[in-house]
């Protein structure tokens, strides 16, 4: 085995649920976490890429996207697969 890896590590459902984890400060407050990778899914043609563009430039400029979800001003990346914006 290589020495670079670790082992996996399992863990009983009850040594997941006594476990405690920190908490995840949140990009836009009661919708999209501050860890992660998201996919938006759903029909084509219909705004999801825009959504999520939109969604990116809020985050990164500090700027409110709803009204009643605050969110943290973070730098954010967008990874589309064979999208054109222009």
């Amino acid at each position: 085995m290589n020495e670079n890896y670790k082992s996996l590590e399992v863990s009983s459902f009850r040594e997941l649920a006594d476990k405690e984890f920190e908490p995840v400060v949140p990009l836009i407050d009661h919708f999209l976490p501050g860890e992660g990778v998201f996919l938006f899914c759903g029909k084509s043609k219909i705004g999801k890429s825009w959504l999520a563009l939109d969604m990116g430039v809020h985050v990164c400029n500090g700027i409110q996207f709803w009204k009643d979800h605050p969110n943290t001003h973070q730098h954010t990346w967008m990874i589309t697969y064979r999208q054109s914006f222009f």
